[in-house]
């Protein structure tokens, strides 16, 4: 087992469904552009990796309402890497975290206190 800590923008809205054992599970891609550091101490752009991320159970309702495209999602949790043939006869490589950890992150977009009273 992989764990993994990763930050990136969602590709599309999440998905909320639930299986037929009745347990819910919410899924999105997270598209994370990597920078890499070059020798005169600058940075270039990197691969582009996407992973989709999965939250399973109760915490998957809030997901689903706060992961919408385009919004900056962190996901920690275990990492598989899958291999597998595409419709085109080329191998692909897919990337799943099942994650215990997450949420919308707050650092290009400050978080803003929606609660009347302080929070009380």
């Amino acid at each position: 087992m992989s764990y993994c800590v990763t930050e990136g923008n969602a590709v599309a809205d999440a998905t909320l469904r639930q299986t037929s054992e009745g347990k819910q599970v919410a899924n999105v891609v997270v598209r994370v552009d990597q920078r890499v550091r070059t020798g005169d101490g600058g940075y270039s752009d990197g691969p582009t990796i996407d992973y989709e991320i999965t939250v399973w159970g109760k915490p998957a309702e809030a997901f689903v309402r706060t992961a919408s495209r385009g919004a900056r999602i962190f996901a920690a949790g275990e990492l598989t890497v899958e291999e597998y043939d595409a419709g085109d006869g080329t191998r692909r490589i897919r990337n799943r975290i099942t994650a215990d950890h997450h949420g919308v992150s707050s650092r290009f977009t400050p978080a803003v206190n929606t609660r009347r009273n302080g929070g009380r």
